[in-house]
């Protein structure tokens, strides 16, 4: 442990079962794809209102609404399928197949890994 707190900021465990802090990354960029999804949605619904972005954005900051994504929205937005949304939507994957191994259901998730590009208006990575 003093190894990785002397290379990091924030050290979590989450004991000693073998695959557990993987299971929490995977949690993490559920939750991740969830709110990005849900950020591009409302956006869109915003733009073809005729709302200005940034308007909105700043609204979802200062409300319940707010959220890392939306803080961030500026350089999530720029994010493509060679890049971090390659990974996510591979750990989306990753997380629905975990969940139907365990019989949890997360149609949330399942939801997003399938709507991710589309909601952002990116084009899918080729398979």
């Amino acid at each position: 442990m003093p190894y990785f707190d002397a290379i990091g900021s924030n050290t979590f465990y989450y004991g000693a079962e073998a695959g557990n802090s993987q299971v929490a990354k995977l949690v993490n960029n559920m939750i991740l794809g969830v709110n990005m999804n849900a950020v591009a949605e409302g956006l869109k619904l915003g733009k073809h209102y005729g709302l200005p972005e940034e308007g909105i954005l700043n609204l979802l900051k200062v409300s319940t609404g707010d959220s890392w994504v939306v803080r961030n929205w500026s350089d999530v937005s720029e994010w493509t399928a060679e890049t971090a949304l390659s990974v996510l939507l591979k750990d989306l994957i990753a997380t629905y197949n975990e969940g139907i191994k365990h019989n949890v259901s997360m149609p949330f998730n399942a939801l997003s890994s399938t709507q991710l590009f589309n909601s952002m208006g990116k084009e899918k990575p080729k398979a």
